[in-house]
């Protein structure tokens, strides 16, 4: 509907990991991967780890057809949404009105590839994917115009 808001009490009490990781920023969750709980723990708050990712250059990718509805989890299926690609709307909304909140513009970007559905092959070898891979969706003027000073060396 185009809002931001927390889940009510009584789906968080229905699904208690819905704010660890993979789904949310606590500590905790199905995955034991060490990357994650160093990263985790490395921010003094939530808010830190938050101010970082909103700075950062992201690219999603969702493919057109990955519409199917999944019932794998009480995470993804009541809070995010239906389908992978309507929760990657979703999470994209969210992310455009958390900007508008702080008063920044969004430095992240999302990519629809038509035709393809719930699969990385099609989707890195789709013309969007090569230019999320590839292109320069992010460079700058300044990029451009990189100088590097070379001192000659005698050997």
């Amino acid at each position: 509907n185009g809002t931001y808001q927390l889940p009510p009490k009584e789906m968080m009490h229905s699904c208690p990991g819905y704010d660890e990781w993979e789904w949310g920023l606590k500590p905790g969750g199905p995955l034991a991967v060490s990357y994650i709980s160093n990263s985790l723990s490395s921010f003094h708050s939530k808010q830190q780890m938050i101010d970082r990712y909103m700075k950062r250059n992201v690219i999603y990718l969702a493919g057109a057809k990955d519409d199917t509805t999944v019932t794998a989890s009480c995470e993804d299926d009541e809070f995010q949404g239906r389908s992978r690609l309507e929760r990657s709307a979703n999470f994209y909304a969210a992310l455009n009105i958390l900007s508008g909140e702080r008063g920044e513009s969004v430095r992240h970007v999302r990519l629809v590839v038509d035709g393809v559905g719930h699969d990385h092959t099609l989707m890195f070898q789709s013309d969007l994917g090569l230019e999320a891979i590839f292109g320069d969706l992010f460079l700058e003027e300044e990029d451009y115009e990189l100088e590097v000073d070379v001192e000659e060396v005698e050997l």
